[in-house]
């Protein structure tokens, strides 16, 4: 059975950006620097990015901000700076709305305690004392892990990661939300920290999008249904194209070269394209470290929304053909410990085999329009806790 299931994430679009297709199809970025200043950067920011490769990096913009342009968050043992008009997606995570306290909960797990006892003793895959513990039983050096921030939005749970230590890449469609990211890794100092100027999709293909974002809305969609929250005053009647690549694609040079570090986390949360996305990485699920035979992708969060997949472009995909994905993809991965988080008034659902959980996503009954899934192996050494 042929499955064609288009999903786009990223596009940057930003001031100081040039995107050139060659003629044998392949994408390139610019390399071209308006300042001194920026070709430092530039310079700094490959030097730390050498998996990806310098062909898939947006390069880092310069513009001048005020102070009131951003705001520091301390948030569960790190302080950084987001942009101040990301102050609704602030509130919806420090609030804990609908369950995102959990979401919240797992990254700092997954990414700063890890499988300490003690939550002021940090062993999580991005933390200095979790690459020190596994430079000594190696007897090298352990970089940074890398936590890929597909749906990023302003950037919240990536900049987070980026101030535990991990090496963060984000992904996000809108422009507005490119502004607020770029600018947030410069005042920060992330020079560990990338935007991709390349959508993400499970094929390589051109998709027409007849509305663009207005801002950087939380509840951006392209799907036709299970879209209420995505209103027209968030839009502007301008088209955009984008052309997709996939995430092992992205990667393939990396894996191939047995060069790319151990991914602590993938996050997805993109109302409703979460599908494509995650038939875009079968080859990189299945990745496992040279140095100790364990699996590159060490845990995934991902936010599934059935009632938006009948209404992506080209047609849309059922929820059987979107369980069939996901179950080959990730559960026959490995990844068969997932728990569907609930909320206050609503408990976890935890998945012992295939089949249940294939049921579920066929006809089980979500939490609202969308619900947040963990996805871990169960027979893997260390799952970040």
């Amino acid at each position: 059975m042929k499955v064609f299931v288009f999903c786009v994430i990223l596009m940057i679009l930003s001031k100081g950006v040039s995107v050139d297709v060659a003629t044998d199809g392949a994408m390139h970025v610019s390399t071209d620097v308006v300042s001194k200043e920026a070709t430092t950067g530039i310079a700094e920011q490959l030097s730390h990015h050498k998996a990806i490769g310098k062909e898939y990096l947006a390069k880092r913009y310069f513009k001048d901000y005020s102070e009131d342009d951003f705001r520091e968050i301390d948030f569960r043992s790190r302080k950084f700076y987001i942009r101040s008009k990301a102050n609704d997606i602030v509130k919806w995570i420090v609030s804990k709305r609908e369950g995102e306290g959990k979401v919240a909960e797992e990254f700092e797990k997954i990414l700063r305690i890890g499988n300490s006892t003690d939550p002021n003793i940090e062993k999580g895959y991005c933390t200095k004392g979790h690459r020190d513990a596994e430079a000594t039983a190696t007897a090298g050096s352990r970089k940074h892990s890398i936590f890929l921030d597909i749906g990023a939005n302003a950037g919240f749970y990536g900049l987070y990661a980026s101030a535990v230590g991990c090496r963060t890449y984000f992904f996000d469609i809108q422009e507005e939300c490119h502004d607020w990211i770029s600018s947030a890794i410069d005042k920060n100092k992330f020079h560990h920290a990338a935007l991709i100027p390349y959508p993400i999709g499970n094929v390589t293909q051109t998709l027409h999008i007849k509305e663009r974002s207005n801002g950087c809305h939380g509840t951006f969609s392209f799907s036709s249904t299970g879209a209420e929250w995505y209103l027209d005053k968030m839009k502007i009647p301008e088209p955009l194209d984008v052309k997709m690549i996939r995430i092992d694609d992205i990667l393939m040079l990396a894996m191939k070269e047995n060069t790319l570090q151990p991914i602590a986390c993938i996050k997805v949360d993109v109302e409703g394209y979460e599908i494509g996305i995650i038939a875009s990485m079968r080859n990189l699920v299945r990745h496992k470290q040279k140095t100790d035979g364990t699996h590159t992708v060490k845990n995934l969060v991902i936010e599934l929304s059935p009632p938006r997949w009948s209404g992506l472009p080209n047609g849309g995909i059922t929820r059987q053909v979107a369980a069939d994905i996901i179950c080959d993809v990730l559960w026959d991965a490995g990844f068969d410990k997932v728990i569907a988080w609930g909320n206050y008034d609503w408990d976890d659902t935890k998945f012992s085999n295939r089949e249940g959980f294939h049921k579920f996503i066929v006809e089980g009954k979500f939490l609202g329009i969308s619900q947040d899934f963990s996805f871990k192996r169960s027979n893997d050494e260390y799952n970040g806790y």
